[in-house]
Order: structure tokens, then C-alpha cells, then sequence
């Protein structure tokens, strides 16, 4: 059965996903939308994530912004980060704990 979920409550949705990576490794992901969030939700929501992210899990974060503070908690805290921005305009940031 498909449901039709109203799009104003999947921007707020973090949820779990599987990514298969380019050496086949299965990873489990977090996904928080921050793009139609006001901050600091954004960064709330992320320091939240991390407190409950497990070893080889990912956090991946959906922003219109370079979020540089946060770029400052990963680094100070142990944790690798990787941004890459989409045609569409969204910085995809990929979390994880070195």
C-alpha cells in the first residue's frame, strides 16, 4: 500500500536508510531535511543525531547554507565530514564518526 504523506511533514522527517557504497559496504543512514527549517533547528537536530548515532552508521544533512559552526562542533569532536553541493542548490553533508 502507497501512502501520499503531505510534503510540509517530510521536511521535518529524519529517518533511517540503507546506501549501498561504491565497495558494496552496507551503511546505515540518518537523513534531516534542514532545508525549509529556521536555525539554529538545523543544528539542534544534528547535535541531537550525533549524540545517538552508532559506530559505521551516517548521518546525511540537507541544508541551502555552508553551516560553518557545525563545521566547527565535527571537527572539535570527532567527527569526518563531507559536503557536496546538488544541481539543485542543497549542501548533501555526510556525517560520521572518525
Amino acid at each position: 500500500m502507497r501512502r501520499n504523506w503531505p510534503a510540509a511533514s517530510l521536511t521535518k522527517l529524519v529517518f533511517c536508510l540503507f546506501v549501498i557504497e561504491p565497495a558494496n559496504v552496507l551503511t546505515m543512514s540518518r537523513i534531516i531535511d534542514g532545508r525549509e527549517m529556521q536555525p539554529p533547528e538545523p543544528l539542534e537536530r544534528t547535535l541531537a543525531a550525533l549524540d545517538q548515532l552508532a559506530p559505521g552508521e551516517e548521518l546525511i544533512l540537507l541544508l541551502h547554507c555552508e553551516p560553518q559552526p557545525l563545521y566547527s562542533i565535527l571537527r572539535r569532536n570527532g567527527y569526518r565530514y563531507a559536503a557536496q553541493y546538488q544541481a539543485d542548490g542543497t549542501n548533501k553533508i555526510r556525517i560520521s564518526k572518525i
